[in-house]
């Protein structure tokens, strides 16, 4: 089973905010945020052999990676790219990324692209690199989706000799996970009349019941959740 909070690398989206809407570079392949702490020494003489630090400031990088285009009315191209980073153009950029069930990590920031490396070769596709380097703060956001926790609930049932089921309204409309006669397993849940280590059930009314009559004092135990 796959878990639902990985984070597919085809859900991870970076964009730039130009002319008030975010804009995609279309054709990018991959994109990576770095974000990393300087550290200062603090290690005074007489202080033995292993060195102390302290953080002092945040900083932050990127880069984004893909196959060159032209005109795209709809996304950044290469030539968008070149413009901003040689005429210094700050940017405001989001890093996006999603899992499996929508919860959302995302950071965001400022940035200057400091670098766009072109590559063509005879015989494959031209392709692009790009850096940028971030100017303030990393703002970082979570949206979990909540997952309803399925709780287990446990019934117990105390026999009083001879009677092969019973009726409680408490146990209407439930789904019933596990259950046990006097330790044994009925293994198998019928809504008709039951075999041997079957459970009778019937989800509108709480009726449960089991074939052999049962002893004085035996338990019958029901793991269930509700619907």
């Amino acid at each position: 089973m796959i878990n639902p909070k990985l984070i597919p690398g085809e859900n991870v989206l970076l964009e730039f905010f130009e002319n008030g809407q975010w804009w995609i570079y279309k054709c990018a392949r991959s994109a990576s945020i770095i974000l990393s702490v300087e550290m200062i020494e603090t290690s005074v003489s007489g202080s033995g052999i292993w060195s102390t630090s302290l953080p002092t400031k945040n900083n932050w990088r990127g880069t984004l990676e893909g196959i060159m285009t032209t005109t795209d009315n709809a996304a950044l191209t290469l030539a968008d790219l070149l413009d901003r980073c040689m005429n210094h153009t700050e940017m405001m950029m989001s890093f996006q990324a999603t899992d499996l069930v929508g919860g959302v990590i995302r950071c965001t920031g400022n940035c200057y692209l400091t670098g766009v490396t072109q590559t063509g070769g005879f015989d494959n596709i031209a392709t692009f690199n790009a850096d940028f380097i971030g100017t303030g703060a990393l703002t970082q956001s979570y949206s979990p989706i909540v997952q309803p926790t399925p709780k287990m609930y446990r019934y117990e049932y105390t026999a009083s000799g001879s009677e092969t089921g019973f009726t409680d309204a408490a146990l209407k409309n439930k789904q019933i996970i596990f259950a046990s006669k006097d330790g044994d397993s009925l293994s198998k849940i019928v809504t008709g009349t039951p075999a041997d280590k079957e459970l009778k059930y019937v989800v509108s009314t709480g009726e449960v019941g089991w074939m052999v009559p049962a002893e004085p004092g035996e338990e019958i135990v029901l793991g269930y959740q509700n619907l």
